[in-house]
């Protein structure tokens, strides 16, 4: 699925394009992979579109806009693990994720069908959540973008 991921952000969201996961799977860009590898992730982005206009109808409360803490569900810890909550907690706190990011973000990474999520996987995931939910914010989208193409898991801690 990561492949495909990989593939559409470098054929479409890099040039500007959004890709409706209501696309027909069987189009020519999609060849080289898998049949059941590619309908998987447009699933999958078929319910992040989902996920994302049911959080868009939710109107925030007041506490939900400044930094929240999230508690983690033992389900969610099992699955995540404590690498992974640490790291979207960094990313929340350098201001790349919003609170409704956030919550998209677990709710793709549980949705993913990996015995391991590492934290590649969470760079991925996070850049598409936020080209899907914030288009217009270049900010956060090409700081996921350097630490996708970074080995250091923290780069931007260590940036000055």
């Amino acid at each position: 699925m990561f492949d495909v991921i990989a593939f559409l952000i470098d054929n479409y969201f890099a040039h500007g394009n959004i890709f409706l996961a209501n696309q027909s799977a069987t189009t020519e860009m999609f060849i080289t992979f898998p049949k059941i590898a590619v309908q998987r992730t447009i699933s999958w982005l078929e319910d992040l579109e989902y996920a994302q206009k049911n959080l868009c109808n939710h109107k925030q409360s007041p506490i939900s806009t400044g930094m929240t803490f999230r508690y983690y569900s033992p389900h969610e810890l099992n699955y995540l693990g404590s690498k992974a909550v640490g790291f979207i907690s960094y990313l929340e706190s350098a201001g790349i994720l919003a609170n409704q990011s956030r919550e998209l973000l677990i709710d793709r990474l549980l949705a993913v069908d990996k015995t391991e999520i590492t934290i590649k996987h969470i760079k991925w995931v996070t850049l598409i959540v936020l080209l899907n939910s914030q288009p217009t914010e270049n900010f956060g989208i090409h700081l996921i973008q350097e630490l996708i193409n970074s080995d250091n898991v923290y780069a931007l801690a260590t940036r000055q």
